[in-house]
């Protein structure tokens, strides 16, 4: 049986964490700009400023420069699911089901 000390262990977990992530690899900011929006979103940039201006995306300005959160802009995206056929006919069916019950 073989046991690890603490700082074994700490120093065998630095190396899976280095190995598993590329040294190439760029960091992901969350707060990004238009041009950034744009890629993120598939969007254009008009697009984006118009939904600045109706209000339709999450955004923040500071003086005359406009943020977004990336998080918030991924949340904003999936916001508005669709459901599949299969959910939506089961939906349907559980509702005349419960209809005919009462």
């Amino acid at each position: 049986m073989a046991a690890l000390s603490v700082g074994q262990f700490q120093n065998l977990m630095d190396s899976i964490i280095k190995s598993s992530t590329p040294e190439n690899e760029i960091p992901v900011k969350e707060i990004m700009g238009k041009d950034e929006c744009v890629i993120v979103s598939g969007y254009s940039k008009n697009t984006i400023n118009k939904f600045i201006c109706n209000r339709e995306i999450p955004y923040y300005k500071k003086n005359s420069r406009v943020f977004f959160k990336r998080s918030e802009i991924q949340n904003w995206l999936l916001g508005n699911r669709m459901k599949t056929g299969e959910e939506f006919s089961n939906e349907q069916t559980a509702l005349r089901v419960s209809k005919r019950r009462k």
